[in-house]
């Protein structure tokens, strides 16, 4: 959700829309991954199969992989934490998908601004088995984001360092593409669709009003 990513509306791959600067919206699309989790899992089991990889090579009609961005979500927390339902079970939805997620094909990336140990809280950062970030300003912030130092001593230019349970720390930089250029990307993108009737599959996978 947010923003930033309105100039990818419209690619023919978008399972549902983007939510822009709505959390209540985003939190819907976290619920249906959720739920997609669990029913993937239960047909894969049903089907004795171990993950995706194994139904893809057997069935003509390929299971698709899902993924979903969410590049703030501290506006998500807040929203659960003044509902009835809490935060408890905007953790449920996060501990679910990347739990089954990696055999059945649901994957979640989250990110946040807010370096705060009530927005990364260690249920969520221990949900994750892989972290990154960006330079911070101090040391603690980096143990708080990928629990090691480290993001601290990183440039401002772009420099990135991730850290994937049981394995070495790794650093690289990330190129930055300008909006004309994104806004190519996605043209070229959209043209080849191939017939595909995006809106009309969005549609029909929309969470319902049952979720709302």
């Amino acid at each position: 959700m947010g923003v930033d990513h309105g100039c990818w509306k419209g690619l023919p791959h978008y399972r549902h829309s983007i939510s822009k600067m709505d959390p209540k919206g985003a939190f819907n699309y976290l619920i249906w991954h959720c739920n997609e989790s669990l029913e993937r899992y239960s047909f894969l089991t049903l089907q004795k199969l171990d993950s995706i990889e194994q139904f893809n090579e057997k069935s003509i009609n390929k299971m698709p992989y899902c993924v979903l961005v969410i590049d703030e979500y501290c506006d998500m927390m807040n929203l659960c934490a003044q509902s009835p339902i809490g935060q408890d079970w905007f953790i449920h939805c996060i501990e679910t998908i990347t739990t089954l997620g990696p055999a059945v094909g649901v994957y979640l990336v989250m990110g946040t601004q807010r370096i705060e140990p009530d927005i990364i809280t260690k249920k969520i950062s221990k949900a994750f088995d892989t972290h990154m970030a960006f330079q911070t300003r101090e040391k603690a912030e980096s143990d708080l984001l990928i629990g090691l130092p480290g993001a601290e001593e990183l440039g401002a230019m772009g420099e990135v360092i991730v850290h994937q349970i049981g394995q070495r720390l790794d650093k690289f930089k990330v190129n930055y593409f300008p909006d004309d250029k994104v806004k190519e990307f996605v043209k070229q993108l959209n043209q080849g669709k191939g017939g595909i009737d995006a809106e009309k599959e969005r549609a029909a996978s929309e969470p319902s009003d049952a979720e709302n």
